[in-house]
């Protein structure tokens, strides 16, 4: 079942939150927050998106962010994520193979658990 649309609300500022597949570690290193940073700000700009505060923490971030339009949050940040897997696979090709497998492995271990 597709995913529902997110109410956007024009002018109102809002608290986003972005985590990795099953919680697994998104940033594992000084430049994977760096590189998140250069495309929250292309982004955001490009979006008409404010970003008022934010807080990059290992596994997830935080973010309060004012829209221009209805649906610039849901744009910006589906944008900001594929931008960001694509830097974290070139940076380190082995970071990001462990990024997918940890997140592999969590799915498969949540989908076979005894009930």
């Amino acid at each position: 079942m597709a995913r529902l649309r997110r109410m956007g609300l024009p002018g109102v500022p809002q608290h986003a939150i972005q985590r990795g597949n099953n919680r697994v570690v998104c940033f594992g290193a000084e430049e994977d927050f760096a590189a998140y940073a250069y495309w929250l700000d292309e982004y955001s700009r490009e979006y008409g998106v404010a970003i008022h505060a934010w807080l990059f923490m290992i596994h997830h971030v935080h973010l309060l962010l004012t829209p221009a339009e209805d649906d610039s949050v849901s744009r910006m940040m589906q944008s900001l994520r594929r931008s960001y897997d694509v830097d974290i696979k070139a940076l380190s090709p082995e970071r990001f193979a462990l990024y997918i497998a940890e997140s592999a492995l969590l799915r498969r271990v949540s989908i076979s658990s005894p009930s």
